[in-house]
């Protein structure tokens, strides 16, 4: 089921973050692709956003980043639903 969340009351990074997440949404979207894409603090992101009301599913993987160095326990997110945004 694809989610898309219309945001126009967000700026900056929280917008691009929705951006993100919605274009992703066949897949989940880790800490270090938010970090690729130029959003600094994704956790910090990710709270403002669901105290706005969007549904999360988290789950912690085993990523390699674009260095090659093994990372453990990295946040990857899906959107699954929103109550009021």
């Amino acid at each position: 089921m694809m989610i898309s969340i219309q945001a126009p009351k967000l700026q900056g990074a929280l917008k691009q973050m929705i951006e993100i997440l919605n274009a992703n949404q066949s897949d989940c979207v880790s800490t270090l692709d938010f970090l690729d894409k130029g959003i600094l603090s994704p956790a910090a992101g990710i709270a403002i956003l669901k105290k706005k009301g969007v549904i999360f599913e988290t789950t912690y993987r085993t990523l390699t980043d674009r260095s090659g160095r093994v990372r453990k326990n990295i946040a990857c997110y899906k959107i699954v639903g929103v109550a009021v945004l």
